[in-house]
């Protein structure tokens, strides 16, 4: 019975294989994910120890350990330089690297998840010739998953492949134990054992399943004759978008005259019906198309559904759409070599539901106001409301982070790939996000900047996976029970209760330990408004000191009540010339009026503090008035 235990030559070829058909899949995949050219392919493959390889493993690195349900488990590693690419490219960056040491942050870590787990589907179509696996990720992280997969000297195959993201270049390996491929193999021949002698099925060199191997090897000389061209359509794919767009009205024009020849059905009547609610309701049909697009990452569906309404209307659907969305949906269309009668009306059907139920559920909204608006204040009215609502009913990415202490976001970023931080000031308003670029190491701080000035586009996936791992961290942040406590406010709360010998002194110590907090604090205990408070002959003493100037300023913006008090403790001919001299000063800023009342307020503690006045204090023998 072979056992995989000390495989030939060409059970290592086989495996080769088995990856390099891995390799043109996913840098395919890769490809057009990150809009850049990925480059993947088998440089080695070698058996060896699984003791030996936990020893080899290199630092730093990211490990990620993936479940091939329902045979074991396999280690992914993959070069820190390569993820750092990935992350900034994913995040609207250039896709480079960096020399210096870094770590994978929360949000990296939650992108390069999403990568891997995307990986996974090129991973079991490339391992379906020997076995049906579901791949599953269990761990990502920089820390090497010390699991036993496989006994300290069992045998395990260790894939390196070199992989290039746009300029940058690393390594990926992969450690498989032998049981894995032993226990795929002989699920995929349907038995418990697979024979060894060439009498039973297997060749002179050990070889196992031939036919399959060769099958294999087939198709892999295929997919090696396209793989090196796949990444390069890909991009070729994006640069020459605008003349397929260009070219879409022509494509579905001509699959409607294909259609058109069809015969006539009881179904046109329903299409014609339904492409008028499209025409008159275009902007709820795109809300349907999102639903498709980013819920369930359907275009194939959309582009048939397009292709269905006509050359027109599509047409008008494209200026909704974002441009990345519309280069995947002009891809699918090209791809359609036509559209079965039967298909085409059972997907308008389809859309045709979710607009009527749309429309059955929707109440409220922006034309429902505008409605409302226009039968109680009119339409100019209403055009005025309606257009200041709307900047701020958009919804942009990060809106949570609006109204959170920008402290916690600084706590909670700091530490995260610079191009991620970029995409995240990007869109928050700019007081906030200059608050938080100032606040950040000085070592960053140009390359944040850099990073946001040269932005390229990014998915809605990626934003709605960084939104998701912010939310998560700053949820917990503001879940924590902060109660406000302490202040000069709250201090001066207190020394205004205080016996007047207590407050001077505190005030006389403050004044040589921290001059300028003693100065706030004693303007904040007495304040301009209070002089009401004070008996007319102490008004009356702080009135010779005060210049007549500076007074009708101080009085400009306070109660009448306040001005009263100061006129009736002046004779009528001085009260008379104040005020005039405030009617003819006419108006003044604001600075300018609380600097005068300030000035007022340091005249009144002065002549407090030589006794020549008193304010009331608890605790106070003697209250002087």
């Amino acid at each position: 019975m072979f056992k995989w235990r000390k495989p030939s030559r060409s059970q290592m070829r086989f495996v080769s294989a088995i990856h390099d058909r891995f390799a043109g899949l996913a840098a395919a995949d890769l490809s057009t994910l990150l809009r850049s050219p990925v480059h993947m392919r088998v440089v080695s493959v070698e058996q060896l120890a699984y003791d030996k390889f936990t020893r080899s493993v290199s630092t730093p690195a990211t490990f990620a350990m993936i479940n091939m349900e329902p045979f074991g488990k396999v280690v992914m590693e993959i070069d820190p330089a390569l993820d750092f690419a990935i992350v900034d490219r994913l995040c609207g960056g250039a896709g480079k690297s960096t020399t210096a040491p870094h770590e994978l942050t929360d949000i990296g870590a939650s992108i390069m998840e999403g990568v891997v787990v995307r990986t996974l589907k090129s991973a079991r179509e490339a391992w379906k010739p020997i076995m049906d696996s579901n791949p599953v990720l269990e761990y990502l992280g920089r820390n090497f998953p010390f699991e036993q997969i496989a006994p300290p000297l069992g045998k395990v195959i260790l894939v390196g492949m070199e992989t290039g993201v746009g300029d940058v270049k690393g390594k990926i390996n992969f450690c498989i134990p032998y049981s894995i491929i032993e226990g795929g193999c002989a699920s995929k021949a349907g038995k418990e054992d697979v024979p060894v002698n060439p009498a039973d099925g297997a060749n002179e060199q050990g070889q196992v399943f031939p036919e399959l191997e060769n099958d294999l090897a087939a198709k892999i000389s295929d997919i090696e004759k396209t793989s090196a061209k796949q990444a390069d359509e890909t991009e070729k794919l994006r640069q020459d978008f605008l003349e397929l767009r260009n070219d879409l009205t022509a494509r579905i024009s001509d699959i409607e005259k294909g259609s058109a020849r069809q015969a006539e059905s009881p179904e046109t009547d329903f299409i014609a019906s339904f492409s008028v609610a499209v025409k008159n309701h275009i902007d709820n049909v795109v809300d349907i198309i999102r639903l498709y697009l980013l819920n369930r990452d359907d275009y194939s569906k959309v582009a048939v559904f397009l292709v269905a309404l006509g050359a027109e209307l599509s047409t008008e659907i494209f200026k909704y759409l974002k441009e990345d969305e519309c280069e995947r949906l002009t891809f699918e269309i090209v791809r359609l070599k036509g559209v079965e009668r039967s298909q085409k009306t059972a997907i308008l059907k389809e859309f045709h539901d979710l607009y009527t139920s749309n429309q059955d559920t929707s109440i409220g909204g922006i034309d429902y106001a505008m409605e409302l608006l226009e039968k109680s204040l009119g339409s100019q009215k209403a055009i005025e409301i309606i257009t200041g609502l709307t900047s701020s009913l958009q919804m942009r990415p990060f809106d949570f982070m609006r109204r959170t202490d920008p402290v916690h976001i600084i706590n909670s970023i700091q530490q995260e790939h610079p191009q991620a931080i970029a995409l995240i000031l990007a869109y928050l308003e700019p007081n906030k996000a200059s608050y938080i670029l100032q606040s950040l190491n000085h070592t960053i701080q140009s390359d944040v900047a850099r990073r946001i000035a040269t932005m390229d586009r990014t998915s809605p996936e990626v934003l709605r996976e960084v939104e998701c791992v912010l939310e998560k961290k700053l949820s917990t942040i503001s879940s924590e029970d902060h109660t406000a406590a302490g202040g000069v406010d709250s201090i001066v709360d207190i020394l205004t209760l205080v016996d007047r010998a207590s407050e001077k002194r505190i005030i006389e110590t403050l004044e040589d330990e921290a001059p300028e907090l003693a100065e706030e604090i004693k303007n904040r205990m007495f304040v301009f408004e209070d002089i009401v408070l004070l008996s007319d002959k102490n008004i009356q003493k702080i009135l010779r000191e005060v210049d007549s100037g500076e007074l009708s300023k101080a009085l400009k913006s306070v109660e009448i009540e306040v001005q009263e008090k100061i006129f009736s403790n002046m004779s009528k001919s001085a009260a008379t010339m104040l005020k005039e001299d405030m009617e003819y000063m006419g108006p003044i800023r604001l600075k300018d009026v609380e600097e005068a009342q300030q000035k007022i307020v340091a005249i009144i503690g002065r002549l407090e503090d030589n006794g020549e006045i008193g304010i009331a204090r608890a605790g106070d023998d003697e209250m002087v008035v």
